[in-house]
């Protein structure tokens, strides 16, 4: 039985892995943040009215595009599981879970809980998904 927690927020997802053959510890790294350098060719020639508006359109756009493959790229460690949880601060963990839910519904059936959980350092989140599987 492969069971998995994924701590996620907008800059790395860490994967859990627990199998037979013991732990296996996998990151992912967004380019969600990143995504601000990219606006360098949008020129403010004006700081308000249509200018501003595409380019505030034009950020969102990128943006969603980026959690979007971020979302891939983690979704590509999961395939295999039987059971997942979700862990991170903020809103991430559950606009991961409703990614899931909607984009991959075989993989969603397998997420057993989304739970809040501050920024943690790597050794903690494994003893997380540890003590929630009683491993």
């Amino acid at each position: 039985m492969k069971r998995a927690g994924i701590w996620i927020d907008r800059k790395k997802a860490i994967i859990i892995t627990l199998e037979n053959r013991g732990t296996k510890i996998e990151k992912v790294v967004s380019k969600v943040e990143n995504t601000d350098s990219d606006f360098s060719g949008l020129k403010d020639f004006d700081k308000s009215g249509a200018l501003e508006i595409v380019k505030d359109r034009k950020v969102l756009e990128i943006k969603k595009h980026a959690i979007k493959n971020y979302f891939k790229q983690i979704v590509s460690y999961l395939e295999d599981l039987d059971s997942i949880v979700i862990y991170g601060p903020a809103d991430m963990p559950l606009i991961f879970n409703k990614e899931l839910e909607t984009n991959y519904p075989k993989l969603h059936k397998n997420v057993i809980d989304v739970l809040k959980a501050d920024s943690m350092t790597e050794n903690q989140i494994k003893a997380m998904v540890s003590n929630y599987y009683k491993v």
